[in-house]
């Protein structure tokens, strides 16, 4: 079931009702349960090296 077009444009309802499930906001558009993030990203969160290719790719 999807939820009405009301909430989802309701950023602050999201959270709380999130909230309440267990989970919580830890990045942009992320939400996790309790130690589960997401590990794909946090090289760029606490802004290790890596490599950029392509058009997207901006030079230091």
């Amino acid at each position: 079931m999807l939820p009405e077009s009301d909430i989802c444009a309701d950023g602050e309802a999201i959270e709380a009702r999130l909230a309440t499930a267990g989970y919580f906001h830890y990045e942009t558009s992320a939400f996790r349960a309790d130690r589960q993030q997401c590990r794909h990203n946090l090289n760029y969160w606490h802004f290790g090296d890596y490599l950029g290719i392509g058009a997207g790719a901006i030079p230091n």
